[in-house]
């Protein structure tokens, strides 16, 4: 049995609608990042977490790697690569974009005093300004990577596809949007037209 912890409105949207796909047994649990009970399981308070009582007590974390976790773990969902050198390269390298470039470029948005050791308002502002112009030309790869494609890697769903609908959609809140990206708002559609991914998407933002 697999228990994800999750908080709502994080990347640990992906991992949960990758449990759904895999159409295996699990529990999702919802905890308050950062807080004393949640760390008391993980240290840095942080999401996505994992336990799988098949290997153990052990509490796994870490996004990526629990992505790979789960693609390998049930192959018969096809939800990583193709087994072959070249086909988890390219599952990987997708991977490895989402969270190392564009989810990394959200963090001057959400947590902008950390980015300068200064506390004058026009300063943490101006971070925030160098953040969104960071995360867009992120998205403007993601979206040459969507052109004339359905899915991200292999013409076919993977976890890849989870994670960057996922992502994507924290620019809701910019003046631009997820939606003024023609190819990754036909991909957001098509995500959301798979009922997991309405059911998990509606747990994670109760609002929308």
């Amino acid at each position: 049995m697999i228990t994800l912890y999750y908080a709502p409105k994080t990347c640990a949207m992906a991992q949960h609608i990758g449990l759904e796909w895999a159409g295996v047994d699990y529990t999702a649990e919802a905890v308050v990042m950062g807080s004393e009970d949640f760390k008391k399981i993980v240290p840095t308070g942080a999401v996505p977490a994992m336990v799988d009582t098949e290997k153990g007590s052990e509490v796994m974390t870490q996004g990526l790697a629990l992505h790979r976790y789960i693609a390998q773990k049930y192959p018969e969902a096809k939800l990583g690569g193709d087994g072959t050198p070249e086909g988890e390269f390219e599952f990987n390298s997708v991977l490895a974009f989402i969270n190392s470039d564009l989810h990394k470029s959200f963090g001057p948005l959400f947590h902008p005093q950390g980015y300068t050791t200064s506390e004058d308002e026009k300063d943490v502002a101006a971070v925030r300004t160098a953040g969104i112009k960071k995360v867009h030309a992120q998205m403007e790869l993601l979206e040459q990577m969507l052109e004339g494609k359905t899915y991200l890697v292999d013409n076919r769903r993977t976890l890849a596809d989870a994670y960057a609908f996922t992502i994507a959609r924290w620019t809701g809140s910019l003046e631009k949007t997820f939606n003024d990206y023609p190819n990754i708002k036909k991909h957001n559609e098509m995500m959301l037209q798979d009922p997991v991914v309405a059911k998990v998407l509606k747990l994670h933002n109760p609002e929308s």
